[in-house]
């Protein structure tokens, strides 16, 4: 009798224990799905017509526009070292605060912070110091952009920060916070941040914060060089999510040119054209944010997501003149999920003295690269024909045939002449993309 007694105390007991175990257990994070909030950066630090233009037009496609006001960094003071003696230099952003008046989102304005170096960096003999330097400045921009009649929604702080620092960076963060009023600070955050001690309490300093899932590590030079990994970003967002803190995740859609000595050697990147310094037989790699990659992350999002997570901020606005960014047809398609539809044709356009004009067409939503050749021909036959630009031709009978040199990128929406054909007799000339 005692022995059932106790065995029925000790199955109890495991129960119970079970039961405490399974209540005990972490909370799965709350889940999403739709529609999320699409913001968008305008960093460029010249305003010029093309930067007014599109933050004019296109920015009533965003819930916030986040523009770049401001940057720093630091040096030593003339003839000091380090530590105590880093003096910051401060750089404004000529914002056109008309036309972020009437681009139709909210605002946001940002400043960029360079790294910290020296003893001090931060947190030690200078921290408050550099806090109250930093606060200054959001509180210029702040008024400024007050007196031009500009509401700011949001002051964001960028500023990569070593790990181990997040609890002085967050008191950077308090006097900021302080100075700015009324005005929400959110900070930038790196995926390395998430499980670093100090950066909750950072991130419930500011309010909230923007997972950064796009860089550019120094690659060598016969790997695959990419700008957002999509499997790293997924987890980075997941593990984000665990955190009762409300975020958004800032994707790329732009591109860098990357340089290699003949040896293999890193030399630099340029995110404006190849660099003039860089020496003759460099062998150059351009690496791009893919479009498809980022709809599909943009699409898994929209079906489920951290709750947390409230929405996509993309760096960079699309503007005519920067060349290795995504052109506003790519970005629309992303922002729905969707994969940018191609559509590269060729037309004949009848010019004078009987020359045919032979035009490629990129009426699609993405950026295509060409490496195929168009063919025109006549069914009289060829007079004559000559390429233009990155086209030769070979030519002869009733066809001429304009190959690229090398591979050839076609905007989304743009329209090149790859050369022009005479036909006998004033055929009509047909044309077509080589299969």
């Amino acid at each position: 009798m005692h022995g059932r007694k106790l065995k029925s105390l000790a199955i109890v007991a495991v129960a119970t224990t079970a039961l405490l175990v399974w209540a005990m257990r972490p909370a799965a994070a709350p889940r999403e799905s739709g529609a999320m909030q699409r913001d968008i950066y305008v960093w460029q630090r010249a305003w010029g017509d093309d930067v007014k233009q599109a933050v004019r037009e296109r920015g009533k496609a965003f819930g916030n526009v986040v523009v770049l006001a401001g940057q720093v960094s630091w040096e030593p003071a003339w003839g000091a070292g380090t530590g105590k003696d880093m003096h910051p230099r401060i750089v404004r952003v000529g914002v056109d605060w008309p036309a972020v008046k009437a681009c139709g989102a909210g605002v946001g304005v940002a400043i960029r912070i360079g790294e910290f170096g020296g003893d001090s960096s931060p947190g030690a003999v200078d921290h408050a110091a550099a806090g109250e330097c930093l606060a200054e400045l959001a509180g210029s921009i702040l008024g400024e952009a007050k007196s031009a009649g500009v509401e700011v929604g949001e002051l964001q702080i960028d500023f990569d920060a070593a790990e181990s620092k997040l609890e002085a960076y967050r008191r950077w963060v308090a006097a900021i916070k302080r100075r700015a009023g009324k005005t929400p600070v959110v900070i930038t955050a790196l995926p390395s941040w998430l499980g670093a001690p100090g950066f909750e309490d950072l991130a419930r300093e500011a309010g909230g914060y923007v997972l950064q899932v796009h860089s550019f590590e120094r690659p060598s030079l016969n790997e695959r060089m990419t700008l957002c990994d999509p499997a790293a970003a997924r987890a980075a967002v997941e593990k984000a999510g665990r955190i009762s803190m409300p975020f958004r995740v800032a994707l790329p859609t732009y591109g860098y040119f990357v340089a290699f000595d003949a040896g293999g050697k890193y030399l630099g990147l340029s995110a404006e054209g190849r660099a003039a310094q860089w020496p003759g037989g460099s062998v150059v790699r351009e690496v791009r944010a893919q479009a498809e990659e980022m709809a599909e992350l943009v699409r898994g999002w929209m079906e489920d997501r951290p709750a947390a997570m409230r929405g996509v901020i993309w760096y960079r606005m699309p503007m005519a003149a920067d060349g290795l960014n995504w052109r506003w047809l790519t970005l629309a398609a992303v922002m729905d999920g969707r994969r940018p539809v191609g559509g590269v044709r060729a037309e004949a356009r009848v010019a004078e003295d009987g020359v045919v004009n032979v035009e490629l067409v990129n009426a699609g939503e993405a950026d295509e690269v060409l490496d195929r050749a168009v063919i025109a021909s006549a069914a009289g036959g060829v007079e004559s024909a000559d390429g233009v630009g990155q086209f030769g031709v070979v030519w002869g009978g009733t066809e001429a045939r304009f190959a690229p040199v090398g591979k050839v990128m076609l905007e989304a929406g743009e329209r090149v002449v790859v050369g022009w054909i005479r036909p006998q007799r004033g055929e009509e000339v047909r044309v077509d993309v080589e299969k």
